[in-house]
């Protein structure tokens, strides 16, 4: 090791030093004021990304080969140091979020939501209206360091999933978003969540948005497929269309409901959107049965489909 790296090495083993120091004493404030909360998630944030790079690393192997001063301060370079700081400060958090959540309940609306969610055990149900799960979801990114939050699967609760989905859906760095996405869908259970989960950062990222879109559609994970054609869905079908997606859609076959209701959720869309560019996976009969049927369905109750064309599609209907 030359001079200059030990030197860089001991300034920067010292800087977080003290950051983690500042942390400690801040997780034992009961009453911390603006100020201090936001040195606090600063000071989590620097150690998180210290603890996960290259430097800690480099800086840990040179203290195991005995390379520092034996009366260097070198707590974050201990095994569990910068963990349990991560970890206190992640109990802080997900305490607190719960603590509200409770706060937050209703009991009859989580009563009508199990009814509408029937896959989930009710238990898991809490009963906080969207609304209130939202503005949560804004004063969270302002007030915390979420990523320790986001790290933080499979949740308990489905309160938490919407929140996280609403946390996500916030993010403002297109790569950031996709970090957190492919973190999170494997853990979404339920269609709620999976339809809400929608970041607006996705639509100025069309192009580079595509190659996830076409791997989430071919997982075998029902809300990854599910979010995967609602992506394309949502971004794909006005001036982005390419006849290619609707075929893509097509292509999935699944025992699903959830997935094969997103399927029929799409083509229903797009018969309003694209007509003349999809109507013939209508009339070639493309989808299965119960997909195909239900798309027609869907256009018929719809008002952005004319009632000429709703007559048309009537006489599509398959038995079976």
């Amino acid at each position: 090791m030359n001079k200059n790296t030990y030197s860089e090495q001991v300034e920067r083993i010292l800087y977080f030093e003290n950051i983690m120091q500042d942390v400690l004493k801040l997780l034992e404030t009961d009453d911390m004021s603006e100020d201090d909360a936001a040195r606090l998630r600063n000071g989590i944030a620097a150690l998180s990304e210290y603890y996960g790079s290259t430097a800690w690393k480099q800086d840990y192997a040179a203290d195991e080969a005995g390379m520092f001063p034996a009366d260097l301060p070198r707590g974050v370079l201990s095994e569990d140091g910068i963990y349990n700081v991560l970890e206190q400060y992640r109990d802080l958090v997900n305490g607190d979020i719960c603590e509200e959540l409770f706060r937050l309940r209703d009991r009859k609306y989580g009563a009508f939501q199990a009814k509408l969610i029937p896959n989930i055990d009710p238990e898991t149900i809490i009963g906080v209206r969207t609304p209130a799960l939202r503005a949560m979801a804004k004063r969270l990114k302002k007030d915390y360091n979420t990523a320790v939050y986001l790290r933080d699967l499979p949740h308990r609760y489905f309160e938490e999933n919407q929140l996280h989905a609403f946390i996500i859906s916030e993010e403002k760095d297109f790569d950031r978003c996709m970090e957190c996405l492919e973190a999170f869908l494997p853990y979404v259970d339920n269609w709620a969540t999976c339809d809400q989960l929608s970041p607006g950062i996705l639509r100025k990222h069309t192009v580079e948005l595509l190659p996830f879109i076409r791997k989430w559609i071919r997982s075998e994970e029902t809300y990854t497929i599910r979010f995967g054609i609602g992506m394309l869905m949502k971004h794909y079908l006005d001036a982005y269309f390419d006849p290619e997606y609707p075929a893509l859609v097509a292509s999935v076959r699944s025992e699903e409901y959830y997935v094969n209701m997103m399927i029929a959720w799409y083509f229903a869309t797009a018969l309003a959107k694209q007509y003349e560019a999809v109507i013939s996976y209508i009339e070639e009969q493309k989808l299965e049965i119960w997909t195909h049927n239900k798309a027609i369905q869907k256009c018929v109750e719809s008002r952005r489909i004319s009632p000429e064309q709703k007559e048309y599609l009537r006489g599509f209907t398959r038995k079976g």
